[in-house]
């Protein structure tokens, strides 16, 4: 689906999301738009951002890690820790650091 709409908290406003593409490392890009005023004039909006998008594609902005031959599974893991133990439990991310500690950083 190129696009999605959905009411916000306040009234007549909604959130239009338009589908931009994937960045090199696979992950789904989106183009966010809050519109004011009747459910049909934000359909109608929200098909002329998917036309526009469709027209003239908006250039997605790549991440900063870049994977290549050289990466290490210890940049890997190190780059795992950074981004993705924000959503983990306490005791996971204790665990997580324990193993760290134990099996790569020591060697």
């Amino acid at each position: 689906m190129a696009g999605s709409i959905r009411l916000v908290a306040q009234p007549d406003t909604w959130e239009l999301r338009v589908f931009i593409g994937r960045d090199s490392l696979g992950k789904v890009k989106h183009r966010y738009v809050r519109f004011r005023g009747t459910r049909r004039q934000a359909e109608r909006e929200l098909a002329r951002l998917v036309i526009e998008q469709e027209d003239e594609p908006v250039s997605l902005i790549e991440s900063e890690l870049a994977w290549n031959s050289s990466t290490t599974i210890n940049d890997a893991i190190a780059a795992g820790c950074e981004n993705g133990w924000s959503g983990l439990s306490p005791t996971k991310v204790r665990h997580c650091q324990e193993l760290w500690d134990r099996l790569v950083e020591t060697r």
